[in-house]
């Protein structure tokens, strides 16, 4: 393992523009400056967000070091233009100097973002229905998906590096944003991938992503996009239970959605599946989208609420920004036969310390 610390490598050190440790979660957040990001479409400077235990001092020097620390996620800024470099923002670290927020590699987060602006056909009625009215083709099983009508609140769990929160505060300027980020580090090191903190309309709530959902109202968000994870997990084990769908199914708008990235691997993947389908189980309908990159590995799985939801009558920028994202998401009815079998999973069973109701 390459261990490299801010004595022996200065050059290296010098790359982490926001390095802040919380000693009560025993993790340590960094940000570090990788300069020009080859790979985007249109060049700009690649910043990434790298989360590690408290005790690890290391700085990055080697590849090995960075194999050994995975990236959480990663921006990519405008080139700086004469003066950028020296300013600073309130977090301390060099600012980004407007974010590139259409530039996003992760293709879980395009589909997810697809899920914010986009609605499946016809809310409340099975998928045989749905085909039945001819809303829906075997052929072309997008085409009933439309632009929702402009949210007026939207809740996303798990901030990393600002990508979503990014998106759609810059394409849902007038749309009230809620982001929960359990880790202070993460959340204070926003301003460096660009995310415009001191909006009005912007609200990053430092807690538990359970927390921020149990204390929100009632029918409160058109959507709900939960990106987070556990080190080992597909996602928290208190996000898995039957009683946490139940809460989500609570605080989302009828026609309102749930979307969050489910990988394969994990054992309880059908159980969470069947979780999510008693939840919803009122007349609503669970669908699967694809991860371009990650298929086979990941999938977005949606849940909406049953009701009537309610269309955009013309097309929205927002709209027109995620149009390819929904393309690439290849949305599909999520078949039964996969569930069929499943128990969901209880708070008893994966999140003992969730409150009794």
């Amino acid at each position: 393992m390459a261990i490299c610390n801010d004595a022996e490598n200065k050059d290296a050190a010098s790359k982490i523009i926001f390095d802040q440790t919380d000693e009560a979660l025993g993790v340590r957040t960094m940000v570090i400056d990788q300069g020009d990001a080859q790979a985007s479409d249109h060049g700009g400077l690649q910043r990434s967000l790298v989360l590690t235990d408290a005790s690890d001092r290391s700085v990055p020097c080697e590849l090995q070091w960075w194999l050994d620390h995975n990236p959480q996620g990663m921006g990519v800024c405008s080139p700086p233009k004469d003066g950028d470099a020296s300013n600073s923002t309130a977090s301390g670290c060099k600012a980004c100097p407007s974010p590139m927020v259409d530039d996003i590699w992760n293709g879980y987060v395009r589909t997810m973002l697809a899920v914010a602006v986009y609605t499946p056909p016809n809310n409340g009625q099975s998928f045989l229905q749905v085909k039945a009215s001819k809303a829906l083709t075997t052929d072309d099983q997008d085409s009933g998906w439309v632009a929702r009508e402009k949210p007026g609140r939207l809740a996303v769990i798990g901030l990393g590096a600002s990508t979503m929160a990014n998106w759609l505060h810059n394409h849902l300027p007038d749309t009230q944003l809620d982001v929960a980020e359990i880790v202070p580090g993460v959340a204070a090191s926003a301003p460096c991938f660009g995310l415009d903190t001191t909006s009005k309309n912007l609200r990053i709530h430092v807690q538990d992503g359970r927390k921020f959902l149990e204390d929100s109202p009632d029918n409160a968000f058109d959507a709900l996009l939960i990106d987070a994870f556990d080190p080992k997990e597909s996602m928290p084990s208190c996000f898995k239970s039957l009683e946490f769908f139940q809460l989500v199914h609570q605080k989302v708008v009828p026609g309102g959605a749930v979307a969050f990235n489910l990988l394969d691997f994990p054992k309880d993947s059908r159980r969470v599946l069947a979780s999510l389908r008693q939840a919803f189980g009122d007349g609503g309908t669970l669908w699967s989208g694809s991860a371009p990159g990650a298929q086979g590995i990941q999938e977005v799985i949606v849940g909406l609420r049953a009701g009537p939801s309610k269309s955009a009558h013309s097309s929205s920028a927002a709209a027109d920004a995620a149009q390819g994202f929904l393309g690439q998401a290849d949305f599909r009815p999520v078949d039964d036969r996969r569930i069929d079998g499943a128990l969901p999973l209880a708070d008893t069973d994966v999140c003992p310390k969730a409150k009794a109701n």
